[in-house]
């Protein structure tokens, strides 16, 4: 464990952990050098301690089940994939984090078609999460590790994209029943999170990126919109399709049930999934505007340049 200079109460949970279990190892983080972010200097700094011949990374706020250490290593052994992660169960105390955290499952699922690179080497469709990430130490050092991408916010995905395109094997697994995080706890982290990583891992090409999100508006958001201007059933707007619209809300709500199968506490994402589509459109589009304005966002205390 690193405590990367905090100044909260990390000091003391980490004392009281290290008092409950003596054989963890707690590091203590040094000043973050000109041209890196937080987070990978953190990481870099791990790395140099760790000894094993595979690197789990995980962050502060990630819970892994007793055996998850023991199935990451043996899953690398059978398949000898390179590098490994997935995307965690996704723990929401909060509305805010109801109405948003979920497009994340969809994304992994729809937006970022992963399972391509299990046959093509494509990095584009490469990705990592970093809430819980591995790899095997020699294409880690190989691709430069965290210092290789020490400018990136996004950096688990740059390693993943950098990965792939150097040719390595890239696995994304679902690893909900071993992994659990809370990514967000509030809006304003919902707001910064999403704003300082949209761009980076979907982005291709500025309009592309524009009319991707505007066509998934569409989808899922206006036909409830056109429905509710048309009283439901009566097709009163010319050009409108009542019975396509309906199709269109009866297969999304499919879609957001197989969900909610898989969350049984959060149904929500079955009727409020346009509130959900809306909340990630507008932070894509004000990540976009971000980024191609260069302008900074807070996280974790810090500001970030983007």
């Amino acid at each position: 464990m690193l405590d990367d200079q905090s100044t909260d109460a990390t000091p003391q949970v980490l004392a009281a952990l290290k008092q409950r279990y003596p054989h963890i190892r707690i590091l203590q983080g040094q000043p973050l050098p000109q041209g890196w972010t937080g987070k990978n200097w953190a990481c870099h700094q791990l790395a140099q301690h760790a000894t094993g011949d595979i690197l789990l990374f995980v962050d502060a706020d990630t819970w892994l089940a007793p055996d998850t250490v023991a199935r990451v290593v043996a899953a690398m052994e059978e398949t000898g994939v390179h590098v490994l992660s997935g995307l965690p169960f996704q723990v929401m105390a909060t509305w805010t984090e109801r109405l948003s955290i979920p497009f994340l499952r969809f994304g992994t699922q729809g937006l970022l078609p992963t399972w391509v690179t299990r046959w093509l080497a494509l990095p584009a469709f490469a990705l990592a999460v970093g809430q819980f990430l591995a790899f095997q130490r020699r294409a880690y050092e190989a691709l430069g590790g965290h210092a290789g991408v020490r400018e990136h916010v996004v950096e688990d995905v740059a390693l993943a994209r950098r990965a792939v395109g150097t040719g390595y094997r890239v696995l994304f697994v679902d690893p909900r029943t071993l992994v659990r995080t809370r990514m967000y706890g509030s809006w304003p982290e919902i707001r910064e999170g999403f704003l300082k990583s949209l761009w980076p891992v979907i982005g291709r090409a500025g309009l592309g990126y524009l009319l991707g999100w505007l066509f998934l508006w569409s989808i899922f958001v206006l036909p409830w919109i056109g429905l509710t201007l048309t009283g439901f059933m009566d097709a009163s707007i010319p050009g409108f399709d009542v019975q396509r619209a309906w199709t269109n809300i009866l297969l999304a709500m499919m879609h957001w049930g197989l969900y909610a199968r898989e969350h049984p506490r959060h149904w929500e994402p079955i009727l409020l999934h346009p509130i959900i589509v809306t909340v990630f459109t507008y932070l894509a589009l004000l990540s976009y505007y971000r980024h191609k304005r260069g302008l900074a966002v807070m996280w974790k205390e810090r500001w970030i340049h983007i």
